[in-house]
């Protein structure tokens, strides 16, 4: 299928973009467009869930669905919470610090690579990476290109 070969690189220039917004580093803008890729997700559609319909017939005109079965059943999973976007006002959010998206972004990067725990290797794999990485670097050189 042509468009499953095309989305993989599609989604890594959406995803992985390049430096730009200003952002200070490329891990930063990952978690930017993560955030922004993820909260643009389709949810399901009427088909998926017959109790989609069943809830259209529990509220009367001019009513609302926040009371329906179907709503209080998936309120807590249904929304996306973001990581970065800060939805608080301006000024809750300077009393917290009023720190923007380039920082909520870096100190979410560095907190993943300081609770990073590498995972356990079998020795000897691990001993057959290690003789592979020293023959390349002995290959390839440690100079500039």
């Amino acid at each position: 299928n042509p468009k499953s070969q095309i989305a993989p690189k599609s989604l890594r220039q959406l995803v992985g973009g390049g430096v730009a917004k200003g952002c200070c580093s490329l891990e930063c803008r990952l978690k930017e467009d993560g955030e922004l890729f993820g909260s643009g997700l389709p949810g399901p559609g009427p088909e998926d869930d017959p109790e989609n319909a069943d809830a259209i017939g529990e509220v009367a005109p001019g009513g609302h669905f926040f009371g329906t079965a179907h709503t209080m059943g998936r309120y807590a999973s249904a929304f996306y919470t973001p990581l970065l976007s800060d939805w608080q006002n301006n000024e809750s959010w300077l009393d917290a610090g009023g720190k923007d998206t380039a920082q909520r972004a870096t100190e979410i990067w560095q907190s993943a690579l300081e609770s990073f725990e590498a995972p356990t290797l079998d020795p000897a794999r691990l001993e057959s990476i290690n003789e592979y990485v020293a023959k390349r670097r002995s290959e390839i050189g440690h100079g500039e290109p």
